[in-house]
């Protein structure tokens, strides 16, 4: 969730030379879709919005330029970015829609240590009366789900 147009990171390379040869421009090698360097100063901006379910890390060249007017010099420097995820991305049920007949005053059927169960307060209580599931779709560290009735006793 880091917004366009933060910088976040600067890259740092020396000439020795003296006058215009020493001064040093910076560029990407290729160019990014979702990073800039500014070339006088080498501060690495976010251009796009990151997405780590989409890419979760990368690769850049830099290319660091000296201004040299007869033979200009260049080198070049990986730069490993890595993307954190954030908790972005609603969970989902899984094996919708849920339905269940049960008959009123249920004998208890075991599963009431499970985490994902629900049960109904007409019945006996610990009944189970249905396991539900739902997913995280965030691939980075998954947080636990809770489960909350919401509404309805129909």
């Amino acid at each position: 969730n880091t917004p366009v147009g933060t910088p976040i990171f600067i890259v740092n390379a020396t000439d020795p030379d003296q006058g215009a040869g020493g001064s040093v421009l910076y560029s990407f090698q290729p160019p990014s879709n979702f990073f800039a360097i500014d070339s006088g100063r080498g501060i690495v901006s976010v251009i796009r919005a990151l997405d780590y379910e989409v890419t979760q890390a990368y690769q850049l060249q830099v290319n660091a330029t000296d201004q040299d007017k007869t033979k200009p010099l260049s080198t070049l420097a990986n730069l490993a970015i890595t993307i954190t995820d954030v908790q972005d991305m609603d969970p989902i049920f899984i094996n919708l829609p849920y339905s269940t007949n049960i008959y009123e005053n249920s004998p208890p059927r075991g599963l009431e240590h499970s985490t994902s169960l629900f049960s109904i307060l007409s019945c006996p209580q610990g009944t189970t009366v249905r396991m539900i599931t739902a997913i995280d779709q965030d691939k980075g560290r998954p947080r636990g789900i809770g489960y909350m009735i919401v509404s309805g006793e129909s």
